[in-house]
């Protein structure tokens, strides 16, 4: 992003960014001006979520027929769709926070405290890999999203632990 374009942009909060984005993934970039981006996500979540017929499992499990759910579900295509829908989070969050720094560079202030959530990303996207194909409760979408958010919690909590800074010895 060029510089000239930048101060068009006005202040972007990264929680409705990643908020925009985890309801379907691209409209998180657009939310943060990247419409090119955004788009090609929206149309690629919709490809994806198309070809793996996942609204059609969703129907399924949210009905309690997850035998049904099991049999629609193109697995194939559902790998793709955890990835896709976590770097739509990840990217529209980091890259508000890059607006944000962008524009305080500037001399235009905005408030909040930047967070880290990397980890919590990595482990959503694996998390939610596994339990795709670990199917407790009966259905590929409850059980992917249940381990993907455990995963989730743990990646981020590692992060958190490993990222610290240790400070001098006052001695």
């Amino acid at each position: 992003m060029k510089l000239n374009e930048l101060q068009d942009l006005t202040y972007r909060s990264p929680w409705v960014a990643l908020g925009w984005s985890a309801m379907i993934p691209g409209l998180g970039q657009v939310y943060n001006q990247e419409y090119l981006l955004g788009i090609a996500m929206i149309l690629f979540e919709f490809f994806i979520n198309n070809h793996a017929q996942l609204n059609l499992a969703i129907h399924h499990s949210f009905n309690f027929n997850f035998a049904e759910s099991r049999q629609v579900i193109d697995y194939h295509w559902l790998q793709f769709y955890p990835a896709l829908w976590t770097y739509g989070m990840w990217q529209a969050y980091n890259k508000a926070l890059e607006i944000n720094k962008r524009l305080r560079d500037q001399g235009v202030t905005a408030t909040g405290k930047p967070a880290h959530f990397s980890g919590f990303f990595i482990g959503l996207t694996v998390g939610m890999h596994l339990g795709s194909f670990w199917g407790f409760g009966g259905s590929p979408v409850w059980s992917g999203l249940a381990i993907g958010f455990i995963s989730a919690i743990i990646g981020g909590k590692l992060e958190k632990r490993f990222s610290r800074q240790t400070l001098p010895d006052k001695s």
